[in-house]
């Protein structure tokens, strides 16, 4: 046991000679510091580093504490921006909503204009077709007064307020003016003319009923005959081929009739 209280009284003796050792190198410049300083001056110096210390340990503390505030700020703006990023959402669903809604008002308005201006358009061609109506009557009203002029008892004149009236008043007209004999004699013309359209005229479909234009393509046909043989009895024989050519023309013109 001695032996070994003097093994480690020799190794706390090494280790002291060592701290003397250090304290040693650092005894010059305490000297030369007391020399320079007053005592005092070191105890300040140890003050304003417990201050400076304290200092920092506050500054540290109020560092953590602005940290963690900042850190609830993040949070809170994160959750406003998630706030405002649903209301923006809601606000351009409603939006979408409200443009839905929006295009459907103008198709719809579309769809009326466009039916008022068909609406008027049928009201433009009503009152032409109306006015067409009270021409043709007043004219044939002025020629067979069938239904009017009862002096004596006004009451059975006829009173006709609107086209639907007219023409059924036209109708009966049309059944007094043209008796039976005149139906058969126009329908009989118009066999006659129509044989005619047959037969020289085949491509003219739209005449058929229409004796009057029959017969002015007849006309002019003969008329274009008649001049064909007049040039023929003035040709010679080198003429020949100008015959073709007329006959052609002719061909031509009477597709044109």
């Amino acid at each position: 046991m001695l032996q070994q209280q003097i093994l480690t009284a020799a190794d706390e003796k090494d280790d002291l000679y060592a701290k003397c050792h250090q304290l040693e190198f650092f005894k010059p410049i305490y000297d030369a510091v007391k020399a320079r300083f007053p005592e005092d001056y070191f105890r300040s110096i140890i003050r304003k580093y417990d201050q400076l210390q304290e200092h920092n340990y506050q500054n540290v503390k109020r560092i953590a504490q602005m940290e963690e505030e900042m850190a609830l700020l993040k949070r809170e703006e994160r959750k406003q921006e998630d706030i405002l990023k649903q209301k923006e959402a809601k606000i351009k669903s409603e939006q979408d909503e409200r443009n839905k809604i929006i295009t459907v008002y103008r198709s719809e308005i579309a769809g009326m204009e466009s039916e008022i201006v068909t609406r008027r358009n049928y009201e433009k061609d009503y009152i032409e077709l109306t006015n067409k109506i009270l021409e043709i009557f007043s004219d044939w009203s002025s020629k067979l007064r069938v239904y009017f002029s009862f002096e004596k008892m006004p009451e059975i004149n006829a009173k006709c307020r609107d086209p639907l009236e007219i023409l059924d008043i036209m109708g009966r007209m049309v059944k007094i003016a043209t008796p039976a004999t005149m139906q058969r004699y126009l329908r009989s013309i118009i066999v006659s003319a129509n044989q005619l359209r047959r037969k020289h005229f085949p491509q003219a479909v739209n005449t058929k009923y229409d004796p009057d234009k029959i017969y002015e393509m007849c006309s002019n046909h003969i008329m274009n005959l008649e001049a064909q043989i007049a040039r023929l009895k003035n040709a010679n024989g080198s003429q020949m081929s100008g015959l073709r050519l007329e006959s052609v023309q002719s061909e031509k013109e009477q597709k044109a009739l």
